[in-house]
């Protein structure tokens, strides 16, 4: 092969320059390394190994692989990536790699990449498990939760000893039926489901959505829809509790503390305006 130096390299090609100065683009797989083969987005096979760019990927399933047959279904939709060969269907999420258990390969079809929805002949997948329920003749209420049968499902996971007739979401991933309120699909103990309400707060905040506060007849809660629980709010004078607005900051008040993000100060002054 002709001497050359690389100018530019990239995963899939590099520039070069050879020994009369010439400049050329060389395509991996037609120019070099012949059996690469690309199989869209940044993913290639070479030499048994499937490869992410340059990083080896799926090492672990290795041994389960055809790689002759081995391809990608559908390109990437918030880094969700679906792959199958003759015999199986799997799924990667950054590092983790997965086989898509019972999934037919031969009409295995995705139908929303991005909340990880998809199906067979026979099944419904979330992400790399399996739906326990026909999701065609299910009640769809969000995207965490659903009723199928009578029974209540957190991210496909079934809810215990829920009402399913009185359930209701209150905002992506709180609810409640009539007997309890819930978070995540686990009940918030001591919350008050007769009670348990809400604040309104304006446009800004509304569409922020992941945090808001709320309250029932004995404690107030601030609710981050990205934590692992709801802080519960201990106040003296939970019926002046408030939500309010200072220089585009959301805050809540009561007679003795502010909150924000759910911290609580004294409260030093209220010049607040209300939205």
């Amino acid at each position: 092969m002709e001497d050359y130096v690389i100018l530019d390299l990239y995963w899939d090609r590099k520039t070069v320059r050879d020994s009369k100065g010439k400049i050329s683009k060389l395509l991996r797989g037609k120019d070099y390394d012949l059996g690469w083969i690309r199989m869209g987005e940044s993913f290639a096979k070479f030499e048994k190994v499937i490869f992410q760019y340059e990083n080896p990927c799926f090492t672990k399933l290795k041994k389960t692989i055809d790689f002759e047959s081995f391809e990608l279904i559908i390109p990437s939709e918030n880094g969700n990536y679906y792959f199958k060969d003759k015999s199986n269907v799997y799924f990667k999420y950054y590092n983790q790699e997965y086989i898509i258990e019972g999934a037919n390969p031969n009409n295995f079809m995705v139908l929303d990449a991005t909340k990880g929805i998809a199906k067979d002949d026979s099944s419904y997948y979330y992400y790399e498990k399996l739906i326990p329920f026909d999701l065609s003749k299910a009640i769809v209420l969000n995207d965490y939760y659903t009723i199928s049968d009578g029974n209540v499902f957190f991210c496909f996971e079934e809810m215990e000893e829920v009402d399913s007739d009185s359930f209701a979401v209150l905002r992506d991933n709180l609810g409640k039926d009539k007997n309890q309120v819930y978070f995540k699909g686990k009940v918030v103990l001591g919350a008050d489901s007769e009670t348990f309400t809400i604040f309104k707060t304006n446009e800004f905040y509304e569409a922020m959505g992941y945090v808001f506060y709320a309250k029932d007849k004995s404690k107030a809660y601030f609710i981050d829809t990205t934590a692992k629980a709801i802080k519960p709010i201990k106040s003296k004078s939970l019926n002046e509790f408030r939500f309010e607005i200072i220089d585009g900051k959301g805050y809540c008040f009561d007679k003795e503390y502010q909150y924000y993000f759910g911290r609580r100060t004294k409260v030093m002054t209220n010049k607040a305006t209300k939205p």
